[in-house]
C-alpha cells in the first residue's frame, strides 16, 4: 500500500508541473487569455488543486493509518468533489 501512495505522489507531481507551466504560461503570454484559452486555464487550476490532494497524501507521514478516519474521509471526499470538474 505504501508503494501505492508512493507512485500516486509521483503521478501527482506530473500533474502539478504540467498544470503549473498552463497556468504560467496563461499569466505571461496575453494571447492566452481569450475565450477558447481561458477554459483551459480554469481546467490547469481545477486540476493542480485536485493533484495537490494527492500530493499531499502522498507526501504526509503515516497518512495510510488516516484512512480509517471517518472524518479525514469525508473531508478528503469533499474536497476531491467541489475541486473536480
Amino acid at each position: 500500500m505504501a508503494l501505492l501512495y508512493r507512485l500516486e505522489g509521483s503521478f501527482a507531481l506530473l500533474s502539478l508541473l504540467g498544470s503549473f507551466l498552463i497556468i504560467l504560461s496563461a499569466l505571461f503570454v496575453r494571447q492566452l487569455r481569450q475565450h477558447p484559452a481561458n477554459y483551459v486555464v480554469f481546467m490547469s487550476i481545477c486540476d493542480f488543486i485536485f493533484a495537490l490532494k494527492f500530493a499531499v497524501t502522498a507526501v504526509a507521514p503515516d497518512s495510510e493509518s488516516l484512512q480509517d478516519d471517518d472524518l479525514y474521509c469525508l473531508i478528503q471526499a469533499i474536497w476531491t468533489q467541489v475541486n473536480q470538474t
